[in-house]
């Protein structure tokens, strides 16, 4: 993707619809401009918490457009870890999965609520992403951890996820799950409490 090419044409858009008035399409473009500038990040793996929950607030908005309003989101986020660092898309791929296993995966529902809470726990920083969508067995939560679920969209962006924290922050960090079918998923990400200096710094060796 030309990044530049993507914003100028995002752009476009929002100063397009500006003129006519068309202020969910002027919401839309920004949202997504937003959330690209993150997933992009001129080519760098780390960004702070605040953006990555930034990143986060934008995707919500796009799908909320997409799902009428139906999901409702809360945040509890410590202000004094917002400036810590963290590789880049950690958390979307979890609040797509809560997304379509509290919606699009069940027709008849008609709103799902989502929380992510991130806390700073013994030199950690650890985020939970909860949901009250239909749940999965721990066994289903195993495979799409280890990447052997089968089907389409069965898991490869919470793969990835925990295969780039290891990688990064060490075996010691990752990705649970806490599930029951039924009940909702919470999924817990646990990686290092690093400055974004540290941890350009600790990639980089």
């Amino acid at each position: 993707i030309n990044p530049h090419f993507l914003y100028n044409t995002l752009d476009l858009i929002y100063w397009a619809a500006m003129d006519y008035q068309a202020k969910e399409i002027m919401e839309i473009s920004r949202s997504l401009a937003k959330f690209y500038r993150v997933s992009l990040n001129r080519g760098k793996q780390t960004v702070t918490i605040r953006e990555e929950i930034g990143q986060v607030n934008a995707y919500i908005k796009i799908e909320n457009y997409h799902f009428e309003n139906a999901i409702h989101f809360e945040m509890d986020v410590e202000d004094e870890m917002m400036e810590l660092g963290c590789i880049n898309l950690i958390l979307q791929p979890f609040v797509e999965n809560a997304i379509m296993y509290s919606l699009a995966k069940v027709p008849d529902r008609e709103s799902c609520h989502i929380v992510l809470r991130a806390s700073l726990e013994d030199g950690e920083v650890r985020f939970q992403i909860e949901d009250d969508g239909i749940g999965m067995s721990k066994e289903e939560a195993e495979r799409i951890l280890d990447g052997t679920e089968n089907g389409p969209g069965k898991g490869y962006g919470v793969k990835n996820v925990n295969f780039r924290i290891k990688l990064c922050y060490g075996e010691a960090y990752g990705v649970s799950y806490e599930s029951e079918r039924g009940r909702g998923t919470r999924a817990v990400i646990r990686i290092p409490a690093m400055s974004p200096e540290e941890l350009e710094e600790s990639i980089l060796l």
